[in-house]
């Protein structure tokens, strides 16, 4: 088993060779096509369709991909969890849309602004039914193990979001740092750690070393989620305007570091954010601005942002495994590419150039 772990980076399976990273993410786009064609019709199915035209990063089913092809899967054993992955986060989104008012997602309008809250509801139900399907139908020997950590995985976002409406009751500042973590673990990070699990369950590799795909996959989530509220504030998320978490009265993480930082302003803040949605101005999100460019709020959540970097890069696990250690890095990469593109970010992010080491 250990060879598996060590061996050097090779396409060995027919499959891995001959699929590039969009030729895999368009077979994933494909069988989610298929299986809405095959489970649905009129309609739901015209619905299902039009949401998955847009596909975003689809940066789940490509991290299976990396995953997978650093211990020298067959990328076609992966198939079926990258699908369902990919499945269950379309779902989330259409119901999390829904419940923070988003208008516009991926450029485009969001489900429950095109069709009514009521069809919204009813495509981000379909969609959660048929994600684990593709396992199912599969060979795979450890499917069960899979369908078992898919319901796991789906509690836990959904507890995750459950954690945020209390977290946006901002009845206090004290707390609130550990409040979003436990927030993030379940709507973020769950599903990051989840599908490195299933990759390393489809690989049959040690539960020791599952647990330390787990943990390094996890502390991905929350990077990605604190570069993701980062740059929801200060760069262009494609939800048709800048600040959408504090129009909807998000507690994020800049809200969440800027009050541990200065709990002097929790009044000024926590009268913007509970205001409703539409009675929230340009105004506001300009207090909120001047007060965080004030106390240079920015360079404060990209150094804590690096930190959290730099402790993933000397996980143990990368001792004596430099696949590995690569690989993440390049996820790393990828997951910090969004604010890195935001010219008035990406100047003070002086950890997110190019990998050397």
């Amino acid at each position: 088993m250990n060879s598996l772990i060590d061996s050097d980076f090779r396409f060995a399976a027919r499959f891995a060779t001959a699929c590039g990273p969009d030729e895999f993410l368009g077979e994933v786009s494909r069988i989610i096509e298929e299986s809405i064609k095959r489970n649905s019709e009129g309609r739901l199915r015209t619905m299902a369709l039009k949401h998955f035209e847009s596909k975003g990063k689809m940066l789940r089913p490509m991290f299976i991909r990396d995953l997978a092809l650093s211990m020298n899967l067959d990328l076609a054993l992966v198939l079926p969890w990258a699908v369902t992955c990919e499945i269950l986060h379309n779902a989330t989104l259409i119901h999390d849309d829904l419940q923070d008012g988003d208008e516009i997602r991926r450029g485009r309008p969001t489900a429950w602004r095109e069709y009514g809250p009521e069809q919204a509801i009813n495509l981000g139900d379909f969609l959660l039914i048929i994600a684990p399907q593709e396992l199912i139908k599969s060979n795979l020997s450890s499917k069960n193990e899979l369908l078992h950590l898919f319901t796991v995985m789906s509690s836990r976002v959904v507890a995750g979001q459950v954690d945020e409406f209390e977290l946006n009751k901002l009845q206090s500042h004290h707390n609130l740092h550990q409040q979003y973590l436990d927030c993030i673990a379940g709507k973020t990070s769950s599903l990051f750690a989840g599908l490195a699990i299933g990759v390393g369950i489809i690989a049959g590799v040690s539960k020791e070393f599952i647990h330390s795909l787990e943990n390094i996959f996890f502390q991905l989530g929350h990077i990605f989620q604190i570069q993701d509220d980062i740059l929801d504030f200060y760069g262009n998320k494609q939800r048709g305007e800048r600040g959408c978490d504090i129009k909807e009265g998000k507690v994020s993480f800049l809200v969440v570091n800027y009050l541990e930082r200065n709990p002097g302003d929790f009044d000024i803040l926590a009268r913007i954010l509970r205001k409703k949605r539409a009675d929230t101005d340009e105004n506001d999100f300009q207090i909120i601005e001047k007060l965080f460019n004030e106390s240079h709020h920015l360079e404060f959540c990209l150094n804590h942002l690096e930190q959290r970097v730099d402790d993933l890069r000397s996980h143990s696990l990368f001792e004596g495994n430099r696949i590995l250690f690569r690989l993440v890095n390049s996820l790393i990469e990828k997951i910090l590419a969004p604010i890195r593109e935001r010219s008035r970010v990406s100047e003070k992010m002086s950890f997110a150039g190019e990998i050397t080491k």
